[in-house]
């Protein structure tokens, strides 16, 4: 590639789908020093207080500034693409990669790609969808990677051929451990504490969980790992279960790498749709049987064969239920779907695919 990229984050909170974003970036920028990022110098900061990319300070050279998506928010759907091409060179592949349309581009001065992060519409308005249609028409390629939003819009727009399908890959699974051999019996949940995520419905779960197995003569570890606005919710619930000598490990954890490296069960229990779980992924590379939902595009990732599925708003009947039985299994099945779990993430979901795909995509224009 010799025209310069510049990949454009329009968000100012940390999450999967940023995560995602800026291990491509380090795989890209190994092969091209003409892969640049565009976000802001406060976002930076929050960036490189996640250990894995403590280095993106020595990218100095490779980053340029914008103000925050906040800001943004409050102005016209013109004024960041306004502002992004004014500090780059007219010769540029524009990458944007954003959550929601809040960019809408009057004229389209450079080569455009949109990523769109959506899994679920639920939140769209119908001023929303008209807004992703023009940029849909607008954009020279658009990159949607949730396939069941990509089919719908793809179907809309039918006489426009570059509405993409995302290469979802996020992990290198070499980077993780994978011995079965040394894995603990404990249940990982990971993510933002909200309604969403039904982080208490796992936490109102936990003495029910923890009572049958017990039953069954297994000991168990369970762990909560985040925050957010139910944070203190979360906090009272898990204090009351100490008390009945019940093992819980709450809030965020330096080394969450070397826990789900011995765990063996990994909770993805969002609502609505979790394709692609960044967390999932990870716990799914280091030998994790995932627990999920079987909604929207969950089971694309999450395969039958290794995976166990609960209903939305399971009870904590149907969860202990699940649990036990999966301790139930012998040995060897457990082994081989931890394995098989793993397998997925090394052929389908590896970063360097991702990476890949990118590499092509910007070649392409």
């Amino acid at each position: 590639m010799t025209r310069p990229i510049y990949l454009v984050l329009l968000s100012d909170h940390v999450g999967g789908a940023e995560i995602r974003f800026f291990r491509i970036f380090k795989q890209l920028i190994k092969n091209s020093s003409s892969i640049n990022l565009i976000f802001s110098k406060g976002f930076l900061k929050k960036v490189i207080s996640f250990d894995e990319f403590k280095d993106f300070s020595s990218y100095s050279n490779n980053i340029k500034d914008i103000k925050t998506f906040s800001y943004y928010q409050k102005k016209s759907f013109n004024t960041i693409y306004t502002d992004v091409c004014s500090i780059v060179e007219t010769n540029s592949i524009l990458h944007f990669n954003q959550n929601f349309p809040a960019t809408y581009p009057k004229k389209i001065t450079h080569k455009t790609i949109y990523t769109f992060n959506e899994n679920s519409l639920t939140r769209f308005s119908l001023k929303d969808h008209l807004f992703f249609v023009l940029i849909l028409l607008r954009a020279n390629i658009t990159d949607i990677l949730d396939p069941v939003i990509q089919l719908k819009y793809k179907r809309l727009l039918f006489f426009k051929k570059e509405i993409n399908r995302t290469q979802a890959g996020s992990v290198n699974p070499f980077d993780y451990k994978f011995n079965f051999q040394q894995k603990r019996n404990s249940i990982v949940f990971s993510g933002r504490f909200t309604n969403q995520k039904q982080v208490l419905l796992y936490a109102n779960s936990i003495d029910q969980v923890y009572k049958d197995l017990t039953l069954q003569n297994i000991s168990i570890e369970f762990y909560i790992i985040g925050d957010g606005p139910l944070t203190s919710i979360v906090n009272k619930k898990v204090s009351s279960l100490r008390k009945k000598g019940i093992i819980i490990h709450t809030g965020f954890m330096k080394d969450y790498k070397q826990i789900i490296e011995n765990s063996k069960l990994f909770l993805s229990i969002q609502k609505y749709n979790n394709y692609p779980s960044n967390s999932l992924m990870e716990a799914m590379a280091c030998g994790n049987i995932p627990i999920t939902i079987a909604n929207g595009s969950t089971k694309l990732l999450a395969k039958e064969g290794y995976s166990y599925y609960l209903p939305e708003n399971f009870s904590p009947k149907q969860l202990s239920e699940c649990i036990s039985g999966i301790f139930q299994l012998s040995k060897q099945d457990f082994e081989k779907r931890a394995t098989l779990a793993r397998e997925t993430i090394k052929t389908e979901y590896n970063v360097n695919l991702a990476a890949k795909y990118y590499y092509n995509l910007y070649n392409s224009l």
